[in-house]
């Protein structure tokens, strides 16, 4: 009688534990997803469009500001320049 006792309580703990990872795991998708929606909604921030030697990068630094992407843009060049 106690075994039969333990072992609808460990079930039903099982079951709990069960529905906490599943309610972690959709929580998490849906920050992911609300995060995602409110860096894309930034008006500083300007879609990549390379050429040439680092088109490989286009669409990785969608994210980042105008101004840094011209920084990097100039630094990468000239590395570029001074290859050949």
């Amino acid at each position: 009688m106690v075994d039969t006792l333990l072992t609808y309580l460990l079930h039903i703990f099982i079951g709990l534990d069960v529905l906490g990872a599943l309610a972690l795991f959709i929580l998490g998708a849906k920050r992911r997803s609300a995060r995602r929606l409110a860096n894309s909604s930034e008006t500083s921030c300007v879609p990549v469009h390379s050429t040439g030697f680092f088109a490989s990068l286009r669409g990785r630094f969608s994210s980042v500001p105008a101004r840094e992407m011209d920084r990097l843009r100039s630094v990468l060049y000239s590395f570029e320049e001074g290859l050949h």
